[in-house]
């Protein structure tokens, strides 16, 4: 799974953001929800509860019935977590 994030921050706010999701399905997607979950949050709010059972459920209801789908779903938050890394510029695991 890939993910990738696009991200705007003004004084620790998340001004626009974008997170796309490749790997998963037979096609790349948006997440669009997850996007307005975080839309004008504290930067903090990046990694909580709720933003990653929002990608996992995402990721899910989009392959559901695959036989890959348990993996994918749990797989996609790692890789949430390294592309938030990325666009954050911090080395090492953001948790």
């Amino acid at each position: 799974i890939k993910v990738a994030v696009s991200l705007n921050i003004q004084d620790d706010i998340i001004k626009n953001i974008s997170v796309a999701v490749g790997a998963a399905g037979r096609f790349p997607f948006k997440i669009t929800q997850l996007e307005n979950l975080l839309l004008n949050k504290n930067k903090a709010n990046l990694l909580d509860n709720d933003v990653l059972n929002e990608l996992e459920n995402s990721v899910y209801n989009s392959i559901k019935g695959r036989s890959t789908a348990e993996f994918k779903k749990e797989a996609v938050k790692g890789a949430y977590k390294h592309a938030i890394n990325n666009a954050l510029g911090i080395e090492g695991v953001f948790n």
